[in-house]
């Protein structure tokens, strides 16, 4: 996330065993941060939490097989770059 100058959160809640992400954006309006629930997020903005989310798992999972399908549907230019080059260079590494 810090990649585009986002900044995330995950909030776990025991009880009910939900998972919730929250990722804070640059908003329009100078450099104030918003935070916003994953569900409140733009198409683009949600798919490119997602893809940074999946991509913190695999560091901590040794899965030998990563696939992702459409992963990059409702991302701009920009992202869908930022993404792939995070995807490329996480191959390489690993």
């Amino acid at each position: 996330l810090s990649t585009r100058g986002f900044v995330g959160n995950l909030d776990y809640k025991h009880g009910s065993n939900e998972l919730s992400l929250f990722i804070k954006v640059d908003s329009n309006t100078g450099n104030a941060m918003q935070s916003r629930d994953i569900k409140q997020l733009s198409g683009g903005e949600k798919s490119f939490g997602t893809a940074c989310f999946l991509l913190s798992l695999w560091e901590s999972m040794g899965a030998p097989i990563r696939c992702l399908d459409e992963f990059d549907v409702f991302m701009d230019a920009v992202n869908r770059r930022t993404v792939l080059e995070m995807l490329v260079d996480h191959a390489r590494t690993n």
